[in-house]
């Protein structure tokens, strides 16, 4: 099993993997000189001061959704996450909420256009999207285990992971539901949709007031608009979606996303 943390641009810190270096390369970040790096399975690294990851090949079945918004700090939190991940708008894998219109934040509206997106993507990159992977603009990504994660799951199917939080009592923002068992995401911690489940999603929402940008609790009202779609499915908890990051001994597994991850190692820097 391949555990990779990703190199980060101006961070400075180089994530260790187990697969075997098989070749080198060299990485150029815009504006700057071309540095010496190394591949692996897992993608491409740079040495020396300036340093980037890209994400692996393996991953170009994923279209990365992040939640935004356009202003500060919002606006350099996503421009530093696009030149961590080697995510240049030139390579249409990453799509930002507020290009989406009004109310795509929410999740519940504008799916149709990330399918759009998603094409854009294939006819790019000659690649089908298979995966969504959605994420708040300060979480970190973990390549290997991200790819772990999805290889493990049949992309030809619905399937919504994350992780997933429960009502341990009856809230007024979730109309008093006694529905205890019933999963929602907690949308820090990222979540992956297959492509079956964001066209069902697109076709339950187009034409809704959900198209507007008012909510409650999003991630709840989210959960229920996945359950009311042809798909009528709930959210599968996956331990690799994470509030905060692993104990070094790696006790709990791999993480594939970590909440407020990339905020905490810019944070560290300053």
């Amino acid at each position: 099993r391949v555990l990779v943390l990703l190199v980060l641009l101006g961070a400075g810190i180089i994530g260790v993997g187990a697969a075997e270096v098989v070749a080198a390369t060299t990485v150029q970040e815009e504006g700057e000189e071309l540095v010496q790096g190394h591949c692996s399975d897992d993608g491409c690294t740079a040495t020396g001061e300036r340093r980037r990851a890209v994400l692996p090949s393996a991953l170009d079945n994923v279209l990365f959704y992040v939640r935004t918004e356009p202003v500060e700090p919002h606006v350099s939190r996503v421009a530093y996450l696009r030149r961590a991940y080697g995510l240049g708008v030139e390579t249409r894998q990453l799509v930002e909420s507020p290009q989406l219109g009004k109310g795509a934040w929410t999740l519940r509206a504008r799916w149709d256009r990330v399918l759009q997106a998603a094409e854009e993507r294939r006819q790019w990159s000659g690649r089908a999207v298979e995966w969504v992977v959605v994420l708040d603009d300060d979480a970190r990504v973990e390549a290997g285990a991200l790819r772990a994660v999805l290889a493990a799951h049949d992309a030809a199917q619905p399937v919504w992971l994350g992780r997933a939080l429960y009502d341990r009592q009856m809230a007024i923002i979730h109309h008093y539901s006694h529905d205890f068992d019933f999963p929602y995401p907690d949308f820090a911690c990222g979540m992956a949709l297959s492509l079956p489940l964001v066209r069902a999603l697109a076709e339950q929402l187009d034409g809704t007031k959900a198209k507007t940008d008012f909510t409650i609790d999003p991630q709840y009202e989210l959960a229920e608009a996945v359950r009311a779609t042809s798909a009528a499915l709930n959210l599968t908890h996956h331990p690799a979606f994470c509030s905060t990051a692993p104990p070094p001994d790696g006790a709990g597994g791999p993480c594939a996303v970590v909440a407020h991850g990339l905020l905490q190692l810019q944070q560290q820097q300053q």
